[in-house]
């Protein structure tokens, strides 16, 4: 997380485009807010354009990449797992302006530090978790989705684990 939040909030990587970043997974959820921009995601086998004023939520250990080939303003927000310890979220097509305004006002409030900046933050990133359990959460879940959430939280450990305890290279005649 940020230093003075519960989570991590910042501007995307390949805001200048000419980025791409490989299939990957978090055990944390995000949730990418484009202000500016394009962006083209592609979520299992899934793929999603987003567009200005859009969002996507990506949940804990789904399989994405992303694609940025032009410049865009992106807001990127990492909530911990423990945050929806409680709740399944499941990402969904709507768009909500609201949670866009939400994210929006967040960065700026953030950016601009002014006394107090950061109880204001974390009340609008309550707000935001408020709705997206309410509006985005999926109270039945298919076990299979469920059993490759297992599978890549066992992954997750195990390549956690690796990156922690090899610095180095690893080579068939190390091990």
């Amino acid at each position: 997380p940020n230093e003075d939040l519960s989570f991590r909030m910042f501007l995307f990587e390949g805001k200048d485009g000419n980025y791409v970043r490989e299939k990957h997974w978090h055990r944390s959820i995000e949730m990418f807010v484009v202000l500016e921009g394009k962006l083209d995601f592609y979520i299992n086998e899934e793929d999603i354009h987003l567009d200005k004023k859009t969002f996507v939520i990506v949940n804990s250990n789904e399989l994405h990449s992303i694609s940025a080939s032009l410049p865009n303003k992106t807001i990127v927000l990492q909530m911990p797992l423990q945050t929806f310890e409680r709740y399944y979220t499941h990402r969904e097509r709507v768009q909500d302006e609201q949670l866009v305004e939400l994210v929006e006002k967040m960065y700026a409030t953030y950016q601009e530090k002014e006394i107090g900046y950061e109880l204001q933050v974390q009340s609008y990133f309550y707000r935001l978790l408020y709705l997206m359990v309410t509006k985005y959460r999926k109270m039945n879940v298919s076990e299979e989705i469920v059993r490759e959430h297992r599978n890549r939280n066992r992954l997750s450990s195990i390549t956690g684990y690796i990156k922690e305890n090899f610095k180095e290279d690893l080579s068939l005649e190390g091990v």
